[in-house]
């Protein structure tokens, strides 16, 4: 689910960035009629920071999109840190790296788009590779 907010960021950042170089306006006119051609070129300081706008609000998108992106990365690399002798599949670690945050089952499920039920045998599974019995004693047994 994080993987989809980001992609959703990251996109809607672009856009809002492209939609800010269509409504910048130009300082230059020109205008043609026969033969003769007409330039020209407006140097009066105007106060239009629309496209600025656009452009500080679509970095803002991107580099949240990039966090969260970068947030799922860190987790699965302090996971594989903490147990490398323990082999957790890619799901147990996302798992794992949502108890540390502290998340609850039903939202580790929503978080990662799986059902309860599923979320708990994956919980389960960790137990019994870890040989723990609960959440705690999971926590402890990283932080060594």
């Amino acid at each position: 689910m994080r993987k989809k907010w980001s992609i959703l960021a990251t996109l809607v950042g672009i856009g809002i960035i492209l939609l800010g170089y269509q409504t910048k306006k130009s300082n230059i006119q020109s205008f043609q009629q026969d033969d003769k051609s007409v330039m020209i070129i407006n140097l009066t300081k105007q106060q239009n920071f629309h496209f600025e706008y656009y452009l500080i609000s679509g970095i803002a998108l991107i580099g949240m999109g990039l966090l969260l992106t970068t947030d799922l990365f860190v987790t699965k690399k302090q996971i594989e840190s903490h147990a490398p002798e323990i082999s957790l599949t890619d799901q147990e670690k996302n798992v794992v790296a949502l108890i540390e945050t502290g998340k609850t089952n039903k939202e580790i499920a929503t978080a990662l788009s799986i059902s309860l039920s599923t979320t708990k045998t994956h919980i389960n599974n960790i137990y019994k590779k870890m040989q723990v019995n609960s959440r705690s004693e999971l926590l402890k047994t990283l932080k060594i």
